[in-house]
């Protein structure tokens, strides 16, 4: 009933343990009665307080209490005295009142609500028909029940025979007891007895009573006697009719069987063609007609679990909500930005509530599908918020796993195991992703482990498939490592994540497994395009070419219609691919920027600046941000800063989303990045304050990052952030005052021989020779030209690629014509003019310089011949750098 992650690629871009509530015992169930005392002798009649009033059944009293002021008691009684059919309700503390309705306070049932009725002793109608019949049959009983007493008494002392019970005593004490003479109540006993033998319709016992009371024993004997046999012919003839009852009852119950059986037949058929047509719609990328499906079976399901609460149905219903959640889910990962949050939302209470019931249910094996379900939901959420609700997410996830892992055991359910400890691995992974250090260290560490211990089941031989998928989760924990490392540390990591991705594509083809086939293509063009920033610039290209290539191969397989996010993602990742190569390619970067933006418009079409999926968005607009930036720099001077300030709009944007402050801090800190070499390019292409401005927005952007990126946790941004503030500080010394020149000067020195400290000839000779060649830039403008000879002589043709050495020669040229030795300046403008012009973009583009001879005496001496060599080289034009170095080789003939 489980799946594997739908997605592989949106763990790259995260519940709890569940606590189930224990059920209370409630005690035996008891009935309350209200009793309400009122005094009958006053009009209307007045409630009596303060009085007793008691239940007794047999003479045992059962419940007791006082009546309130408005003559009402509630009474608690048992369930054993509720079930007695001679109960009586007793009065007591009332003076000269006693009970005249019910007589005698009988009651045949216990109703809800009893009403008693007071008159005071003496009263006429206490001696009325229904009490005198009453009276007698009070007496009765208790006669019976005293001659059971004394025989059980002569039983015991072998004595001789007691007096019989005298019925004339107890009406002489109920006389008294009632305010009245023993001889007034016998006459009215006997007129009573009189009419009931007069009466045709009276029954067996009020006959029986009457004869009783005329002391005609024998005669009530047989009167009794008849009634008992009355009674009998009653109860047979009940026990017949419950007989044919429970006939009817066994046949309708063998039929209501048969029908529930059928009833659970059609509604498992139901489900089964629901699910059918379900899978039949999501085939056809039609995922809301496949939830809409399912929740109209589940709500009939449902209505028919509640008519019949049988396991039968309980199973059904729980089948239906779990094909519900299972489709809610699945619908929101490929379905619009704004709906799929509240789906998954919706997905993941469904699957936490079948993991609860079916622990109920003692289903250990249901419930912790259910649970690992649960964590793949919230995973899925988790890479679709921001900060603190993410990480929420993806910590819940990450203890549900763990959960299903203390049921999950490699010996008695090894598939199940390995399922959960790859997913596990995602989680974690994810999780490493957005935070830094130590933190970050210790999540991809647990996050390898959990895919190694996978992979101890999950073999290529055993299980080829699942092997894969494991193998790919490790090559992009390799990959994340590798982006964070030492540069002499990376490129290996990177070279070991290629090898398992190849391998994986070995087992998931673009035939057999077209999804994890794209997935696995985009894992190993971002392997290729890391490799390709971490290697020398003259061998960048195969790598970019294959990065490229695989992010290509991932578009065949996902569409925006049925895969939108992973299309999005892809689109994403080759748009960066993009930037790098056209930095790489020179004379075709103008077209790969171009190819660069319309990818990364495609992103932005399935990612939103909203709480979902804002994170790729804000990506999208960072990339934007740096393909427009290369464009720029790739452009002439009037083209170049509209494009600047497109750029730093799509900073800006991202920005709306990143925060120095919180989780996100990192992305922030790597847009804040990016905007800053904006504001830096846009200062050396500007004039005036808002040149001024810009810079001065940049160093403080530096700074800032400085204070996020150190040279331990990321190395490289640190370096790159280092480099960028050299070349801040550079432009603000040259603005400055002489005082504060130098000072500014130093600072921008530092910054780059830190940035050294990682930019190394070994690990990463592209960026060692552009912050090795800003020394000599910077040497240059400050005016120190043996400083700035020294250092360029360092720099051997050996150690530097074509188009460096081409850069580093221009830059000798300006500084022996600044120290005069014009016979050195011109042998150096002999060799760049017999060298063909590279064609490349460099990062060290002479803008500082170019900046500094405008207005340096030293240049005064055809100043426009040096601005325009220096503006060529910046602009990437060949022909204008070799025209202006042909007006400067007269003057170094002087």
């Amino acid at each position: 009933m489980r799946k594997e992650p739908v997605s592989a690629m949106i763990v790259l871009l995260g519940g709890v343990c569940l606590q189930w509530p224990a059920l209370a015992q409630n005690p035996p169930p008891q009935q309350q009665v209200t009793v309400v005392v009122d005094n009958a002798n006053v009009q209307p009649p007045q409630p009596v307080k303060a009085v007793s009033v008691s239940v007794m059944f047999q003479d045992v009293t059962d419940a007791r209490g006082v009546t309130n002021s408005d003559g009402q008691v509630l009474l608690q009684i048992s369930s054993g005295a509720a079930q007695q059919s001679n109960l009586r309700v007793e009065v007591s503390g009332a003076g000269d009142l006693v009970i005249y309705q019910p007589p005698e306070g009988a009651l045949s049932a216990l109703p809800t609500n009893v009403n008693v009725a007071l008159l005071p002793k003496g009263s006429p109608a206490l001696l009325g028909p229904a009490q005198i019949q009453a009276m007698l049959h009070r007496m009765s009983l208790q006669i019976a029940t005293l001659q059971k007493q004394n025989a059980a008494l002569q039983t015991q002392v072998k004595a001789a025979p007691q007096q019989k019970p005298d019925l004339g005593a107890a009406i002489a004490d109920w006389a008294q007891s009632n305010g009245f003479s023993a001889a007034q109540v016998d006459s009215q006993v006997q007129q009573w007895a009189q009419s009931i033998e007069n009466q045709a319709t009276a029954s067996d016992e009020q006959k029986a009573l009457a004869q009783l009371a005329l002391k005609n024993f024998g005669a009530a004997a047989q009167l009794f006697t008849q009634a008992s046999d009355a009674d009998l012919q009653a109860v047979n003839a009940v026990n017949a009719q419950e007989q044919a009852l429970q006939a009817q009852v066994k046949a309708l119950q063998e039929a209501q069987a048969s029908l529930l059986a059928r009833q659970v037949s059609a509604l498992t058929q139901l489900l089964n063609h629901t699910e059918q047509a379900a899978g039949a719609y999501q085939l056809n990328l039609q995922y809301h007609q496949a939830t809409q499906t399912l929740q109209s079976a589940e709500n009939t399901v449902d209505a028919q679990y509640k008519a019949n609460a049988t396991s039968d149905f309980q199973r059904l219903s729980l089948r239906a909500a779990w094909d519900v959640a299972t489709a809610s889910w699945m619908e929101g990962q490929i379905t619009g930005a704004d709906q799929s949050l509240p789906l998954l939302a919706q997905a993941a209470s469904d699957f936490k509530s079948l993991a609860r019931q079916y622990e109920s249910l003692n289903d250990g094996q249901l419930m912790a599908e259910a649970v690992c379900n649960y964590a793949v939901v919230l995973l899925a959420e988790g890479v679709r918020v921001n900060g603190d609700q993410a990480f929420a997410l993806l910590d819940q996830s990450r203890q549900a796993y763990t959960a299903a892992l203390t049921y999950y055991t490699k010996d008695k359910t090894p598939q199940d195991w390995s399922l959960a400890e790859n997913n596990l691995a995602l989680v974690l992974l994810q999780e490493a992703s957005r935070v830094s250090g130590d933190q970050a260290t210790t999540l991809f560490e647990q996050a390898m482990q959990a895919d190694q211990n996978a992979l101890e089941v999950r073999t290529k031989d055993a299980m080829p498939d699942q092997w894969a998928q494991s193998e790919t989760i490790q090559g992009s924990i390799l990959v994340s490592q590798g982006e964070r490392a030492d540069p002499t540390k990376s490129a290996p990591l990177l070279q070991q994540a290629v090898q398992i991705f190849q391998g994986a594509l070995t087992i998931l083809t673009k035939a057999n497994h077209p999804l994890e086939w794209g997935e696995t293509q985009v894992f190993l063009g971002r392997a290729y395009n890391d490799l390709s920033l971490r290697t020398a610039k003259d061998q960048q290209m195969p790598f970019l070419q294959q990065a490229v290539q695989s992010f290509e191969n991932a578009l065949q397989v996902f569409a925006q219609a049925s895969s939108p996010q992973e299309w999005g993602q892809a689109e994403l990742y080759l748009g960066s691919a993009l930037i790098t190569e056209s930095y790489v390619s020179g004379n075709n970067a103008s077209t790969l920027l171009s190819q660069a933006v319309q990818a990364l418009g495609n992103a932005g079409q399935v990612f939103t600046s909203g709480d979902t999926l804002a994170q790729p968005w804000a990506s999208s607009q960072v990339l934007l941000g740096n393909a427009l930036v290369f464009e720029a720099l790739n452009s002439t001077s009037d083209k170049a800063l509209p494009l600047l300030d497109q750029a730093v709009q799509a900073f800006g944007n991202a920005l709306k989303i990143y925060s120095p402050t919180g989780k996100l801090v990192q992305p922030w800190a790597l847009t804040e990045l990016g905007l800053s070499f904006a504001f830096i390019a846009e200062g050396e292409r500007a004039s005036g304050d808002k040149a001024t401005a810009a810079i001065d927005q940049a160093v403080q952007g530096y700074e800032a990052v400085l204070k996020v990126f150190t040279q331990a946790d990321l190395p490289q941004q640190w370096a790159g952030a280092q480099l960028g503030l050299a070349f801040g500080l550079m432009f603000q010394a040259l603005r400055a005052a002489p005082a504060d020149a130098k000072s500014l000067f130093d600072q921008s020195a530092q910054a780059i021989h830190n940035s050294l400290q990682v930019y190394t000839q070994a690990g990463l000779p592209q960026f060692w020779a552009p912050a090795q060649l800003s020394l000599v830039e910077l040497d240059l403008v400050r005016e120190d030209f043996s400083g700035c000879l020294k250092q360029d002589a360092v720099l051997t043709d050996d150690a530097l690629v074509p188009y460096h050495a081409f850069v580093r020669d221009a830059l000798k040229l300006a500084c022996q014509w600044g120290a005069q030795d014009k016979p050195s300046a011109q042998t150096t403008a002999k060799a760049l003019l017999a060298q063909p012009f590279p064609s490349q973009f460099t990062l060290v583009d002479g803008a500082p310089a170019i900046y500094y001879l405008q207005t340096a005496p030293f240049f005064a001496s055809g100043r426009a011949a040096w601005v325009a060599l220096f503006d060529a080289l910046q602009n990437d034009s060949g022909s204008s750098f070799t025209a202006a170095l042909q007006q400067l080789v007269p003057l170094l003939q002087q």
